[in-house]
């Protein structure tokens, strides 16, 4: 019996250690097969037989053992907490991201957070095992809470590999933390005596690391500061470059919205120069910032949905720290905007993780998981506008003798479209339907327009925060030598189309974003330009108006439109846009087929979907995308088709 007992313990830990190479090495996207999951369950019963068929001495010395002291419930919780919190940065650093190349999502303090995320929460199930030996000395054992402790662990590691299955991996954390049990029933004198040595080490490793994050993390932007060459103009202008992530051109007044979702910023358009017609070259985040940072398109870049921008291309944040000026990011979406996916590169400061309670729980696997997906997306994923304004004017350079290049992007008009309520119900009370974003399909008109009003109100939100830092900009004399951009990353569908969100299509809501520049005194008030105009040409023209014509970014700067020197306007970059074959969609987006590209010219839109089909409209007579032209217009068809090969 004891030989087979071996057997079930050696196949079952030999069952999972393949089921989790198979992870480590899975390719795609799609679930885990029905035959690992299988694997796993059985690999957990295996261990969970083993361990009850090896338990003569368990049974033993749980009738002769003497109860756990209520102390030492808290010091295994506190000490066990510390240990899987290490195991945990070590999983993070050293599978996921090593082996598996996959992004942490994580600030860099996780690597203390988590490991006094861990002591404080297994330290709590230790308090409650105290309270109850308290109460019944008799009813608390070292087994059983050696066992709740590695269930605990062993389940929070479980939960960083999903592909695996949830059952299969529940059956096999019982298993293995029944087998520690044992083991520590066997031996219950050392267990104690080596969490209790263990615990100050553990501990002063958790401080050390705290401290040495915190003084990287600074020392870092002083080098930065300090290798700064010195400006290279006398003149300077500096450059705060202000993303509304998710925010589609057409809800603003200066593009005939019939709301006012942003009077401040409909106030800076007033007094600079707007193009009311702006197109991005992605409908989504990371490939839409990155071909702003660098003015390539999507097909030049790495960026992508699970590959970060690589240094191949220089971003507008190193073109200026190269010219002598304090550069500093500032960002919400914490998903697909972080120095982790490249947009970090040149910048001396860039915010994106900051330390809060949200992250501090978020820093565990087991902290994500408990609460949800409401507190995931809505603590977790991004850093609100107010957040985001202050980091930036508590940061913003005054009186250093340099100019400075700043990056803000604002994520609250992103899914859930969550907002402070006196700019939440400006249209109407905020509803808890809007957490449903990624079921909206057939929805009723009613509930439709609930996700407008809530998207409007969270743009009335970030306005109020522009506000504020021309505002301060205004105070601190800034504001007369600071170019402001304001624009979009991408739009978003609310039924267009019979679609919702984005990411998922290349239809013009998704690709129609706004666009302001805004420097005092320095071209004529209230100009606006018609014409549809790529943000491909964004970082041109940026480094045009800050001086330096020798930038080394591709396309043509758009100052030539309002130029008063009698300069022709140059031709602006053709309006491409494209999309990979988006991950985890559903299969009526037009983007679970495969690779899609967009291209706009003469008042027409062409569509190549992944599966080869072609779609034509006519934008000049129904902007909104309302007839598919493709067989009605062969000739026009054919001569897009043509354009966009070319490029």
């Amino acid at each position: 019996m004891r030989a087979v007992a071996y057997l079930l313990l050696v196949s079952g830990v030999g069952l999972a250690a393949a089921a989790l190479l198979a992870d480590v090495i899975g390719q795609g996207d799609g679930a885990f097969g029905t035959r690992q999951r299988v694997a796993l369950a059985l690999a957990g019963l295996a261990v969970a037989a083993g361990t009850f068929m090896l338990s003569a001495r368990l049974r033993a010395w749980w009738r002769s053992a003497a109860p756990i002291r209520p102390g030492q419930c808290v010091l295994l919780g506190i000490a066990a907490g510390f240990a899987v919190g290490f195991v945990e940065v070590g999983h993070m650093l050293g599978i996921k991201k090593g082996l598996e190349g996959i992004l942490l999502r994580q600030p860099l303090a996780f690597m203390w957070m988590a490991p006094l995320c861990y002591a404080m929460t297994l330290g709590l199930v230790g308090a409650v095992f105290a309270f109850i030996a308290r109460l019944a000395p008799s009813a608390v054992h070292l087994p059983a809470v050696v066992f709740a402790f590695a269930l605990i662990g062993l389940w929070s590691q479980s939960l960083l590999h999903p592909r695996l299955g949830p059952l299969g991996l529940l059956v096999l954390c019982i298993g293995i933390a029944a087998a520690l049990a044992r083991a520590a029933a066997a031996r219950p004198t050392l267990v104690l005596s080596t969490a209790r040595r263990c615990l100050p080490w553990l501990a002063a490793a958790c401080a050390l690391t705290a401290v040495g994050v915190g003084v990287a993390e600074w020392r870092t932007e002083s080098i930065a500061r300090e290798e700064l060459p010195p400006p290279v103009d006398a003149d300077p202008v500096n450059v705060v470059l202000i993303v509304l992530d998710t925010v589609r051109g057409d809800h603003f007044r200066m593009a005939g919205y019939d709301r006012d979702t942003a009077p401040k910023i409909d106030d800076l358009a007033r007094r600079g120069v707007t193009f009311p017609n702006a197109i991005s070259t992605a409908p989504w985040t990371l490939p839409s910032h990155a071909s702003m940072f660098t003015g390539h398109y999507g097909h030049k870049l790495s960026a992508d949905w699970l590959d970060p921008l690589d240094d191949e291309h220089e971003t507008l944040a190193e073109f200026f720290a190269a010219k002598g000026y304090i550069t500093g990011g500032f960002v919400g979406n914490l998903v697909y905007c972080l120095a982790e996916q490249g947009l970090g590169r040149g910048f001396s400061r860039y915010d994106d993780f900051l330390v809060t309670p949200a992250t501090f729980v978020g820093s565990t696997a087991l902290g994500r998981w408990l609460p949800g997906e409401k507190f995931t997306r809505r603590f977790i994923n991004g850093n609100t506008a107010e957040t985001v304004a202050d980091r930036f004017l508590d940061w913003l350079p005054v009186g250093e003798g340099r100019p400075f290049f700043a990056f803000l992007n604002f994520v609250d008009a992103h899914a859930f479209y969550e907002c402070p309520d006196k700019h939440a119900s400006i249209w109407s009370p905020w509803s808890d339907i809007v957490f449903q974003w990624y079921r909206r399909r057939n929805w009723t008109p009613e509930q439709m327009q609930k996700q407008v009003d809530a998207y409007d109100g969270c743009i009335h939100y970030i306005d109020a925060q522009v506000g504020r830092i021309a505002e301060r900009l205004l105070a601190e004399r800034l504001l007369n030598n600071t170019l402001i951009v304001i624009t979009s990353d991408h739009g978003e569908l609310f039924g267009e189309h019979d679609l919702t969100d984005h990411g998922n299509s290349l239809y013009r809501p998704l690709l129609h974003v706004p666009l302001v520049f805004h420097l005092p005194n320095r071209w004529p008030d209230r100009a606006a330009v018609e014409e549809r105009v790529s943000l491909r040409d964004l970082a041109a023209t940026i480094a045009t108006i800050a001086g330096f014509a020798d930038h080394p970014f591709p396309g043509t700067s758009l100052s030539h439109y309002w130029r008063a020197d009698g300069a022709s306007p140059a031709p602006p970059s053709p309006l491409l846009s494209e999309v990979t074959g988006s991950i985890r969609r559903p299969e009526w987006e037009p983007a679970s087929r495969g690779d899609m590209k967009s291209l706009m010219a003469d008042g027409w839109q062409y569509i190549l979907n992944g599966d080869g089909q072609e779609e034509l409209y006519d934008l000049s007579r129904a902007p909104g995308e309302e007839e598919d032209r493709a067989n009605a217009e062969p000739e026009q068809l054919d001569k897009l088709r043509r354009r966009l090969q070319q490029h």
